[in-house]
């Protein structure tokens, strides 16, 4: 547990880290942890983490925090946005899936026992 958490503090501080926050009187309502990154040769927006505060969800701002992403993918050159998901996380999937128009990347290793799922956004 030690060493997830202190590759989670690396990521989460390294200088290639980038944020986008939603805020309302200081209030922290959503976020987005990403990367710009090469990914198999190709240049890609990586989503490391989205998180909505649970009593703003439903309301769009994880789909406008896609939007963004997307915006950025197209003004720095990235061809797709990519993101990890756990199998169990059945809501993010359908989130990613249905509502943001995610398919599952030609990276997953779906033939492995993984407890992932890689998905992607070509842009």
């Amino acid at each position: 547990m030690i060493i997830i958490l202190m590759k989670k503090k690396i990521e989460l501080f390294s200088n290639q880290s980038r944020y986008l926050l939603i805020l309302s009187s200081n209030k922290l309502l959503a976020f987005a942890h990403f990367r710009f990154d090469i990914d198999y040769g190709c240049r890609v927006l990586y989503l490391y983490e989205l998180q909505v505060n649970k009593n703003y969800q439903g309301q769009g701002l994880g789909q406008w925090i896609i939007e963004q992403m997307k915006i950025f993918c197209q003004k720095t050159q990235m061809l797709k946005i990519v993101l990890t998901v756990h199998k169990v996380n059945k809501k993010a999937i359908d989130f990613y899936m249905k509502k943001c128009q995610f398919e599952i990347d030609a990276s997953d290793p779906s033939d492995e026992p993984v407890d992932y799922v890689i998905l992607s956004f070509t842009i």
